[in-house]
C-alpha cells in the first residue's frame, strides 16, 4: 500500500493477506496508528493501493478506503515477430518468493517432454538463501539456458524482456500475495502472454481478461511445466489477444494516469450547492 502525505508519496509494505502469524500484530499496530492520524486521513494523509484486490484487504482488515494508484511505465514495446522456437523469460530479483527455485525442475520436465521452448533467466541475488544458491548452481550446469548474470540498464532491460514470447511470473501466492508487480505490468502493456500462479493478483488479471496467458496450481514445478505445455498450442491466438488488450492496459499504467491519480488526492472536495 502506498501512502501520500502532504506532497510526498512512499510505500507501506504491509500486505496483510501474506503476513501469516504476524498478521494480527500488524493489524493491531496499524489500527492504533490510524486512530492517532484520524484527523489527517483524507486531508493531508492519503492511502493508495496498486490494485482493487489489495484495496479490499485494507477495507476489510483496517476499514481504510484507498485510491487505486497504477504502476507507471515509461515505454511500451510491442512483441517481436513470432519465431518457431518459443522463448520464456524470468526477470528481476532472484528469490524463492518469486519462484526462482522452481526453474531447474521446470526446465528438466520441459526437456523430458521435448517441448520446443528455450529459457532466458536473469540471475540477481545476495547469495544468502540456500534454495536460491542451489537453483543457480543447477541452472549454470544446464546447456541451452541463457543466463543474464547481472543487473541491466534501462535500454538493455527493455530489449531483453521484449525479446521473449512468454514472461514467467511464478510468484508464491502465500508469500507474494496480492501485490502488484512492475514485471507483470510491463509484458501485459507490451502485448505479451504471461504464466502466473493461482492466488496472486496476476492470475486474477488473467481470469478477468485484462491479461492473457496461463495459470498454474498447485504451486510446484510440475504444475508450472504443465502450464507451459497447455499454453504452447494456443500461443499464437493468445499473442493476438494480448496485443488487442495491451493499449487499454498501457493507458491506465501511463505516467499521465499515475499523475492524474496523485493530483486528484490534493483537489479540494466539491461542495454541494446550497
Amino acid at each position: 500500500m502506498r501512502v501520500a502525505e502532504g506532497r510526498r508519496s512512499f510505500d507501506v509494505h504491509a500486505e496483510l493477506d501474506s503476513l501469516g502469524q504476524q498478521r494480527q500484530t500488524w493489524r493491531k499496530l496499524l489500527s492504533q496508528r490510524l486512530l492517532l492520524a484520524d484527523k489527517l486521513v483524507g486531508n493531508s494523509l492519503f492511502f493508495t493501493t496498486e490494485n482493487d484486490a489489495l484495496a479490499e484487504v485494507y477495507r476489510r482488515e483496517l476499514r481504510i478506503d484507498t485510491t487505486i494508484l497504477p504502476v507507471a511505465l515509461p515505454v511500451f514495446w510491442l512483441p517481436q515477430t513470432k519465431a518457431k522456437n518459443v522463448w520464456l523469460g524470468l526477470f528481476g530479483y532472484s528469490k524463492t518468493e518469486k519462484g526462482f527455485h522452481l526453474l531447474p525442475e521446470v526446465i528438466e520436465i520441459c526437456r523430458a517432454k521435448q517441448l520446443p521452448v528455450h529459457f532466458v533467466v536473469q540471475i540477481q541475488h545476495s547469495n544468502w538463501k540456500k534454495a536460491t544458491i542451489a537453483a543457480e548452481r543447477r541452472l549454470r550446469r544446464m546447456p541451452d539456458v541463457e543466463l543474464i548474470d547481472r543487473t541491466m540498464n534501462n535500454s538493455e532491460y527493455a530489449e531483453r524482456t521484449n525479446a521473449v514470447d512468454i514472461t514467467f511470473l511464478p510468484y508464491d501466492p502465500e508469500r507474494f500475495g496480492l501485490r502488484g508487480s512492475g514485471i507483470f505490468t510491463e509484458p501485459v502493456a507490451a502485448g505479451r502472454p504471461i504464466i502466473a500462479a493461482q492466488g496472486i493478483y496476476v492470475a486474477t488479471s488473467i481470469e478477468r481478461g485484462e491479461a492473457e496467458g496461463e495459470i498454474f496450481a498447485p504451486y510446484d514445478a510440475m504444475a508450472l511445466a504443465a502450464a507451459i505445455e497447455r499454453l504452447l498450442p494456443r500461443l499464437s491466438e493468445c499473442q493476438d489477444r494480448a496485443v488487442e488488450r495491451a493499449a487499454k492496459f498501457a493507458r491506465w499504467h501511463s505516467g499521465d494516469a499515475y499523475s492524474d491519480v496523485l493530483l486528484s488526492l490534493f483537489q479540494p472536495p466539491k461542495s454541494n450547492a446550497a
